[in-house]
């Protein structure tokens, strides 16, 4: 499991992870909001590296912030993995148009 925005993270999900042998890895990648909060882009590429490593298979990738931050960080991950623009926007679409946890 990875989590891009732990902050809000429940420590019973920790317990959970540690009692069930399931690896939890927390990346703070923080948020982009004007004028002067732009996100780590060390931590983002750490995190991208992470879930793009075989090894580290299957992932399941979420966010405490909301759905428009974790679809933006799987756009990054399309993008790396070769995935047309306009492929990643339709995909982000299907995902948060009209989304209220944003």
């Amino acid at each position: 499991m990875v989590c891009i925005y732990p902050n809000d993270l429940k420590d019973q999900l920790r317990e959970y992870c540690h009692d069930n042998h399931t690896e939890l890895k927390e990346f703070d990648i923080g948020i982009n909001k004007e004028p002067f909060l732009i996100m780590n882009n060390n931590i983002v590429k750490e995190a991208i590296e992470y879930c793009l490593n075989v090894n580290n298979h299957p992932v399941l990738i979420f966010s405490t912030k909301g759905s428009n931050q974790l679809s933006c960080f799987i756009g990054c991950i399309r993008r790396v993995q070769g995935w047309h623009i306009s492929s990643i926007i339709l995909e982000y679409t299907q995902f948060c148009e009209d989304d209220s946890n944003s």
